[in-house]
């Protein structure tokens, strides 16, 4: 039940001081609408409530951690057993994707680079489903390419998943064409005069990564770069492969 409020099914002891938690649940993790911090680290270590749940936006990651160790908890089992059996294997997406250090992923991790350093890659020791997924491209566009097929969920929860919830940005002009961006339910949701697109980013300085898919057209795309200015790719693929206005010859601040 997305519905139920969390703390019914694991207590968060650490942000109880704030009665509000105990309104947060599966759907506010989601669409990014606790009110935590994105992390902790942001708000002096402490764990903190911004607004009343489900009245506003606020990316978070630490909402996803405690949403993770509620599934983990009621279902019995890591949640990369989890994970491997309900979402990897019906979906396709076992192949070189990681959740956590091990021989392998250390053999083939890409290193960060900004334009002056490369760093030592770091992965983390255990598996964290706001952060610590190590995949390549091939592996997840498998997922989306099921994610558009419909596989694994009815047609209702996807129509569900995929309606803006959360707008996490005003809305913003291509062209003289509005965009409106913002969350539904784990997803990143445009609706663009293209149709609705769906997808994810992450952004960790040294790496950025997109995956982006246009659910009417059957269409998308999956980038992803070892630096610090790779995001500017993301915005050139769109305009190539889903504007169709070819490749622009500039681009707003420095190319990469």
């Amino acid at each position: 039940d997305l519905d139920q409020p969390l703390h019914e099914l694991l207590p968060f002891e650490e942000i109880a001081h704030d009665e509000r938690y105990e309104q947060i649940t599966a759907r506010h993790v989601l669409t990014h609408r606790t009110g935590f911090p994105n992390w902790r680290s942001e708000t002096g270590g402490e764990m903190t409530i911004a607004f009343d749940p489900g009245t506003d936006f606020r990316y978070s990651g630490e909402g996803i951690q405690y949403l993770e160790r509620v599934v983990s908890h009621v279902v019995g089992e890591p949640i990369e057993a989890i994970l491997l059996r309900e979402v990897q294997e019906p979906m396709g997406f076992v192949n070189n994707t990681w959740f956590a250090a091990n021989e392998e992923l250390l053999r083939v991790v890409a290193h960060g680079h900004s334009v002056k350093r490369a760093y030592d890659a770091r992965p983390p020791t255990r598996p964290g489903m706001a952060h610590s997924m190590h995949t390549e491209a091939g592996a997840l566009a498998n997922f989306m390419v099921s994610i558009l097929a419909g596989r694994g969920l009815s047609t209702e929860t996807y129509d569900e998943a995929f309606t803006l919830v959360s707008r996490s940005q005003p809305e913003v002009s291509e062209h003289d064409v509005p965009w409106q961006r913002g969350f539904g339910l784990g997803f990143s949701i445009t609706e663009s005069p293209y149709g609705i697109a769906f997808g994810h980013g992450g952004n960790n300085g040294d790496f950025h990564a997109m995956f982006e898919a246009y659910r009417d057209h059957g269409i998308g795309y999956v980038v992803m770069g070892n630096n610090e200015r790779a995001w500017a790719l993301n915005e050139v693929l769109r305009r190539f492969l889903i504007a169709g206005r070819g490749v622009p010859s500039t681009l707003d601040g420095d190319a990469p």
